[in-house]
């Protein structure tokens, strides 16, 4: 028997939702208005409890090269649409919420945006592609977590520069 399809209060992982069958309102255009977008920054602001993380997951899902996610997109308007599925599974992906580092003191979300931050790096998995020899040894120090302060200042420039070199 057919389990009914339940709201997925709290849950932003589109993975998820999709894979458990819960009721999702198809958003994926704003997949079509990414990729068609010429501009280098895309700023996506939306009210607080607006799918804001749920939307970047997606984004996340669509593009990211480190698993197979077609069957994620079965039946969404973006799968209904034929230029638009070159780019899905075809790149690195830096994926980075903040929802979660909630911590009393400073240096403690300083810690936990440092292990976000080395989960990303070591997720997009660029060590091999970069040719300048001190950016790679400033990302391999990242994935370490054997860094200097200036360093994990500069960490989301280091990874942005990373990707360049995909």
């Amino acid at each position: 028997m057919n389990q009914p399809k339940v709201l997925p209060i709290g849950q932003s992982s589109f993975e998820i939702i999709r894979q458990r069958n819960y009721y999702w309102v198809d958003k994926s255009r704003l997949i079509q208005k990414v990729i068609d977008n010429p501009a280098n920054v895309i700023l996506l602001p939306r009210p607080r409890r607006f799918g804001k993380t749920l939307n970047m997951d997606m984004l996340r899902c669509f593009f990211s090269n480190d698993a197979e996610r077609e069957s994620l997109f079965h039946g969404s308007w973006i799968d209904r649409q034929t230029n638009y599925g070159a780019h899905q599974g075809q790149y690195p992906v830096i994926s980075l919420s903040l929802k979660g580092v909630k911590h009393p003191d400073w240096n403690a979300a300083k810690r936990h945006l440092q292990s976000l931050i080395t989960r990303a790096a070591i997720t997009a998995d660029l060590g091999d592609k970069i040719q300048d020899t001190q950016l790679a040894r400033q990302y391999a120090a990242i994935i370490r977590e054997e860094t200097t302060e200036e360093v994990w200042g500069l960490s989301l420039k280091i990874l942005i520069e990373a990707l360049a070199h995909y």
